[in-house]
């Protein structure tokens, strides 16, 4: 079967193009042909690929899509059918604004991959049609947790509606302590993510626990913001932002206990690397994400939504007592296991429509378990 992943861009360095790259190396390690087509930027994987994986794109540099919005569909058309692909796995809802019409009366699979939480639309009302399209024409709409799935199924797609938890890219790590006094959280520093709550949440903490450091993994636009804000609660030195990188898991395997601190989620990709790595965790209950993966009391706590005094209540319960962070570590652990490529891949096979037993297939050199 030959199947092309198409992507805003494989260069990002977001949770999107992190899973595409892992679902994309799980499937070609099982035979599959795999093209990842970019709409811009495609030959810069900011994620390791398969070497059997060719890439390509649409255009070589972002462009003003709203003029170039017929070409982009005439290339992705022609692109497909010159290549014969089998499916076409959209890595975003908002790209069905090219594959829809693209596929128009093409018999090539459509499968919709969903990323985001479907209340969010970041204000784009073509976000908002997007789904209707991948609703309405897509032959399978993916997402990632049960409560996006409902959200999407109460618009009453024609589009089947499948939900696919996505894999950790870190087997599960079996021995660690938790003796570092530092507190982990990753992500793009954007609004989204709520990195200015978790400041403030940080400060009561700070003050009862000086020789505790929160650590912040991320880039984004509100860096010069926190910073400034890091500074005003006296927080510097305590506080600490570093640069984004692929190599997240020395951050996860020096920390002692995770944060998410986001206003909305499509899943929380990073809570479930996090458990990978026995870190029991502290999260916003958001509305779509956290509660799919964190079992509040046993691998960690859910909070009350923007409650920012239980948020630091709960981190100086875990701060104060090494005994539950251990405990709570070893059951994010187990945990961690429903989320290993072996229990979610078979899942993409069954909606490929080939069953294949990934016990029999699986490659043990991929990425997965380098």
């Amino acid at each position: 079967m030959k199947i092309c992943f198409f992507i805003s861009t494989i260069s990002g360095k977001g949770g999107t193009e992190r899973v595409t790259s892992l679902i994309a190396n799980q499937l070609a390690a099982l035979g599959y042909k795999i093209t990842v087509l970019s709409l811009w930027d495609g030959h810069n994987p900011s994620f390791s690929l398969d070497p059997s994986i060719k890439t390509s794109q649409i255009f070589r540099e972002r462009v003003n899509f709203s003029r170039n919005y017929l070409t982009g569909i005439l290339r992705l058309r022609a692109f497909v059918r010159n290549n014969g692909f089998d499916t076409l796995i959209v890595s975003d809802s908002i790209l069905a604004l090219f594959s829809v019409p693209a596929l128009y009366r093409s018999s090539l699979k459509h499968i919709v991959w969903e990323h985001f939480n479907y209340k969010a639309d970041y204000g784009l009302s073509r976000r908002r049609f997007a789904r209707t399209l991948a609703s309405q024409y897509a032959d399978i709409v993916v997402t990632l947790t049960r409560a996006d799935a409902d959200l999407w199924e109460s618009k009453n797609p024609k589009a089947k509606v499948v939900t696919i938890n996505n894999p950790s890219p870190y087997p599960v790590l079996c021995e660690r302590t938790w003796d570092n006094k530092i507190a982990l959280a990753v992500g793009r520093l954007t609004y989204q993510k709520g990195f200015d709550q978790l400041v403030e949440c940080w400060t009561p903490v700070a003050e009862q626990y000086p020789d505790w450091q929160l650590w912040i993994l991320g880039d984004g636009e509100d860096k010069e913001a926190l910073e400034k804000q890091i500074f005003r609660n006296g927080l510097s030195g305590i506080v600490k932002i570093f640069p984004f990188t692929a190599e997240i898991d020395k951050y996860l395997k020096a920390a002692s206990i995770f944060c998410l601190s986001s206003r909305f989620e499509g899943l929380g990709m990073v809570l479930i690397e996090a458990q990978s790595f026995g870190l029991p965790a502290v999260a916003f209950d958001c509305e779509v994400g956290p509660a799919e993966i964190i079992r509040h009391g046993e691998t960690g706590f859910l909070v009350e939504t923007f409650n920012r005094d239980d948020f630091s209540e709960k981190l100086m319960i875990l701060i104060n007592d090494k005994e539950l962070r251990e405990e709570q570590g070893k059951a994010a652990l187990e945990a961690a296991q429903a989320f290993q490529p072996e229990h979610i891949v078979p899942k993409w096979l069954e909606i490929l429509g080939e069953p294949v037993p990934v016990e029999e297939k699986k490659n043990e050199d991929t990425p997965y378990h380098q």
